[in-house]
C-alpha cells in the first residue's frame, strides 16, 4: 500500500528538491555578486581617495 503513494509523491519531492536547490543557488549568486560589486566599488573608492 505504501509503494504507490511513494511513487506518486516522488515527482513532487523531486520538484521540491530542484526548486529548493535553484532558490539556494540564486540567493548565493546574488550574495556573491553583491559582495563582489561592493568590494570592487570600495576598493576603487579607496584608491581614488588615496590619490586625492
Amino acid at each position: 500500500m505504501e509503494t504507490p503513494c511513494l511513487l506518486c509523491a516522488l515527482p513532487f519531492l523531486v520538484l521540491l528538491a530542484v526548486g529548493a536547490a535553484a532558490v539556494i543557488t540564486r540567493i548565493g549568486l546574488q550574495i556573491a555578486w553583491r559582495r563582489g560589486l561592493t568590494s570592487t566599488l570600495v576598493s576603487s573608492w579607496l584608491k581614488d581617495w588615496r590619490f586625492y
